[in-house]
């Protein structure tokens, strides 16, 4: 089966298509001199994605990259934690800024502040709970980790605080029914939509998380830490980090993401750098 992989880079965006991803040669495909910081595939049409640069707005192609058009109106923000799309409704995608939430109804077309009562614009991250889409968390600069959920779209937020000192959470990642969120060197997990918190695996990792991977089906969590490469939880014989670092060439993993519907296949961004991009079965 062919598969296709598209990825941001420091300047631009590159395009990948192989049977094996790490067989399949880069060309660049458009956004030349823009810092890509997040990008989305439309999952009901691929050809169609969406990107977001640092000081340079939302863009969108429906040709697979080779030629994008601006996609921001109603758009304010100059740097984007999360770009996402409500997979049961295509038309609708999300922003995380620093200037707050953005929602779009209309694939991009226009964009409108969803920031209700937060207490702080700027976004470090977001997720979208995948059964219920008006279901949205986010991490803003405020007290206990200055975790939010929205049930509404947006429109209104309460706190999810998790019982930490200070400092923001860096990355949340649903999965099913739990939250995971990862805040310093810990990662917390939550059962109930943030009202309450644990740590699975109470064993403090070696540096700040920057990323988070939750492979649907799995009880393991991946997750990435600044310098420091990639870590697999285990539970056996007790609840442990096992580093999982081989054949990285560079340790600062800021993205991962899982391939749909194969929970062991799992793709590293580090340093922007796109030949550090990673599959592991």
């Amino acid at each position: 089966m062919n598969r296709s992989l598209r990825a941001l880079a420091v300047f631009g965006f590159f395009i990948s298509a192989s049977d094996r991803v790490a067989a399949a040669p880069w060309t660049r495909a458009g956004l030349d001199g823009k810092i890509v910081t997040s990008l989305a595939v439309d999952p009901s049409n691929p050809s169609t994605l969406y990107a977001v640069a640092q000081l340079g707005g939302i863009w969108k192609s429906v040709n697979g990259g080779q030629s994008w058009s601006a996609s921001s109106t109603g758009y304010t923000g100059d740097i984007a934690a999360f770009l996402g799309i409500v997979p049961s409704s295509p038309s609708t995608l999300y922003v995380g800024s620093n200037t707050g939430v953005f929602r779009s109804t209309d694939s991009g077309a226009t964009w409108a502040q969803r920031n209700g009562n937060l207490p702080a614009q700027r976004v470090f991250a977001m997720a979208i709970d995948a059964a219920d889409p008006s279901v949205l968390y986010v991490s803003v600069d405020a007290a206990g980790g200055g975790v939010y959920r929205s049930a509404d779209a947006g429109s209104s937020w309460t706190a999810r605080p998790l019982p930490v000192p200070s400092g923001s959470v860096t990355t949340l990642t649903p999965r099913g029914p739990d939250l995971f969120a990862g805040w310093a060197n810990v990662l917390w997990k939550s059962a109930n939509g943030g009202a309450n918190w644990t740590i699975p695996y109470p064993d403090i990792l070696p540096g700040s998380l920057l990323s988070i991977a939750a492979p649907p089906g799995e009880s393991d969590v991946v997750v990435g830490v600044n310098q420091r490469g990639t870590y697999r939880s285990t539970s056996s014989p007790a609840p442990d980090w096992i580093s999982t670092k081989t054949g990285l060439t560079s340790f600062k993993i800021s993205a991962l993401a899982v391939r749909p519907g194969e929970p062991a296949a799992l793709f590293a961004l580090s340093d922007g750098i796109l030949n550090s991009l990673c599959e592991t079965m």
